[in-house]
């Protein structure tokens, strides 16, 4: 079923950003899907961790069903992870916050290009299922 997300920013220097945008998180699978809702910010994706204060960081918002051990890894469009993060157990109801801010696991600057986000949530308490939500991202420097 298609999740309709309603998006609005201020950032420092008077930017706005407003975004209302639907998208296909998944077929409930016995009983439903771990992943109620997410969003990325700035939308639709975009963002340039120059240190000008401006779109620095990606943050993600996660809103899950059950409880679950959430992962977010960014690959480079060779398949290659740039980023992990992974937080255990998380509790439905509440957003969880995860934000990106250009920088590989390993330490250094990822390079200016396109990469995949690839959000999953095992659940804990209920279908036992992983699910999982990638979208594109876009970072410049």
């Amino acid at each position: 079923a298609p999740v309709n997300v309603g998006f609005y920013a201020e950032y420092p220097g008077s930017i706005q950003i407003r975004s209302n945008w639907s998208f296909f998180v998944g077929t409930p699978l016995g009983g439903g899907t771990n992943i109620e809702s997410i969003v990325f910010a700035p939308a639709p994706g975009t963002f340039s961790p120059n240190g000008d204060g401006v779109m620095d960081v990606l943050t993600i918002a996660v809103n899950i069903r059950f409880r679950a051990d959430l992962r977010v890894e960014v690959y480079d469009l060779a398949g290659r992870v740039v980023y992990e993060k992974r937080i255990a157990g998380v509790v439905p109801g509440r957003v969880t916050g995860l934000a990106w801010d250009g920088a590989r696991t390993g330490g250094g600057p990822a390079t200016a290009g396109l990469y995949m986000v690839r959000v999953s949530a095992q659940t804990l308490d209920g279908p036992g299922r992983e699910r999982v939500v990638t979208r594109p991202v876009v970072l410049l420097r």
